[in-house]
């Protein structure tokens, strides 16, 4: 089965043109039931995945959760591809608000949750503040989806879960990849964006060479499979098929 781990906040909605160009079936974690930063035991059940093969997709922060999997039941992970990873070796934007009062941050969303109004426009925001960090502008969700996946106490807090949880993630896939003898086994695959650089993060560049995962980097910002899902899919089914190889642009 093929599992689609989304990056910080996103919602199955967000890849759904994704998953219509993929062959076959994949599940999309919903992030807003269960945040993509959970354990793992929380995460597999979530999708049905305790048993069988998976193939696992980890967008942005969902490639940490990727990695996490991978380490701790490799005999079930048939393939692992990240698509323009967090580094787990850096501190992203989001570890800032994990280290700035998260319990105050819970309790300001449970706060704006218990009042519909405000928790529609908290959503709203927190939407397009998400999107404008990777420079998109038009979203492609309409402003009642947004409300409806958003405006809701339990998406708020879900969200602000995903933050504070970041720096500790990110401190489990470093020590899993600093103490661990080597990369567990699965075949795996990783996609580089340039963004606005113009050249893949060279973070992202030693993850891959760390885990001896072969690498393509693409002209694109960090959101491309919701921007750019034809792009994505074609390389997910190339990776599938063979591999990517160490090439540089599409």
């Amino acid at each position: 089965m093929r599992i689609l781990l989304p990056g910080l906040a996103l919602a199955p909605d967000d890849y759904a043109a994704l998953v219509r160009l993929l062959p076959g079936p994949t599940r999309v974690l919903d992030t807003l039931a269960v945040p993509v930063t959970s354990a793992i035991e929380r995460i597999r059940p979530a999708l049905g995945a305790q048993r069988g093969h998976h193939e696992l997709i980890g967008h942005s922060i969902g490639a940490l959760t990727a990695l996490r999997w991978a380490f701790a039941h490799p005999g079930q992970v048939s393939r692992v591809i990240l698509l323009d990873p967090t580094d787990p070796r850096s501190d992203p934007v989001p570890t800032l608000l994990g280290g700035i009062g998260g319990t105050a941050l819970q309790g300001l969303v449970g706060t704006l949750g218990a009042l519909p109004a405000p928790a529609r426009t908290a959503g709203r925001r927190g939407r397009r503040a998400l999107l404008g960090m990777s420079g998109v502008t038009d979203d492609h969700l309409s402003p009642a989806r947004i409300d409806e996946l958003y405006g809701t106490r339990a998406a708020l807090s879900a969200i602000a879960r995903q933050i504070t949880d970041v720096p500790a993630r990110v401190r489990e896939t470093r020590a899993l990849l600093d103490c661990s003898p080597g990369w567990p086994g699965p075949p795996i695959h990783v996609v580089a964006a340039t963004g606005d650089a113009g050249s893949a993060d060279p973070a992202i560049v030693r993850l891959a060479a760390t885990l001896g995962a072969d690498l393509r980097t693409i002209d694109a910002g960090h959101l491309f499979p919701l921007t750019d899902p034809s792009t994505a899919a074609a390389l997910i089914v190339q990776a599938e098929n063979g591999g990517l190889g160490h090439h540089q642009g599409i």
